[in-house]
C-alpha cells in the first residue's frame, strides 16, 4: 500500500481524497488558514433605528421621573393674612393698645407642626374706618388639616381654622381686632 502526505504532511493512504487526520484534500498545496465551516459572517445589518429606540428611552424616563417628581411635591399656598385694626378714632393712629400690631410677627402652624412666618406691614391701608396691616406667607402646605395662627405678643392668642375654610376664601385669613 502506498503512502501519500496532506500539504500539512500528515500520512495517507493512497486511495484516499482527503486527509484523515486534518481533511485536507489530497495533493493541495497548503491552502494556509481555512474557514471554520459554519462560522460565517453574520449578515450586516442596518443600526439607524438604534438611535431613535435610545432617544425615545431618555424621553420616557425623563417623563417618568417628572411625573414621579410631581406625584410626591408638596402642595403649597401662599397665604395672605390681613389684620384689620379698628381703634374708634384716627384708623391708623395706633395707640398704646395696639403698638405690638404693626410689624408684627405671625406665625402658622398646620397640624400641629410650624410651617411658616412672616411679618405683618409696618405700615397699614385705611380701608372703610379702619387701618388694614398685611402680611404674605409663602410655601404654606395646603394639605393639612386643621391651621392655627399667632400674632404678636403670646398675649394675642391663637386663631384656629380649617382646610376646607381656608381654600374657600383662597388662602386669605382674615383677623379683626377693636371696636
Amino acid at each position: 500500500m502506498d503512502i501519500v502526505t496532506c500539504a500539512l504532511g500528515h500520512a495517507n493512504s493512497a486511495d484516499d481524497y482527503f486527509c484523515t487526520t486534518c481533511g485536507l484534500a489530497i495533493g493541495d498545496e497548503h491552502p494556509g488558514p481555512q474557514p471554520v465551516v459554519g462560522a460565517a459572517d453574520p449578515p450586516r445589518t442596518s443600526r439607524q433605528w438604534l438611535v431613535p429606540v435610545i432617544a425615545l428611552g431618555v424621553l420616557v424616563l425623563v417623563g417618568l421621573a417628572f411625573v414621579g417628581y410631581q406625584a410626591t411635591r408638596q402642595k403649597v399656598a401662599t397665604l395672605r393674612v390681613t389684620m384689620s385694626l379698628f381703634n374708634g378714632f384716627d384708623p391708623c393712629s395706633v395707640g398704646l393698645g395696639y403698638i405690638d400690631i404693626p410689624g408684627a410677627t405671625v406665625v402658622v402652624e398646620a397640624d400641629g407642626d410650624i410651617v411658616g412666618s412672616g411679618n405683618l406691614s409696618r405700615y397699614g391701608d385705611e380701608m372703610g374706618g379702619a387701618c388694614v396691616f398685611t402680611a404674605l406667607i409663602p410655601n404654606i402646605p395646603s394639605d393639612k388639616s386643621i391651621y392655627t395662627l399667632a400674632l404678636g405678643r403670646s398675649s394675642r392668642g391663637t386663631l384656629t381654622s380649617t382646610q376646607s375654610e381656608l381654600s374657600a376664601a383662597n388662602w386669605e385669613w382674615g383677623i379683626t381686632l377693636g371696636d
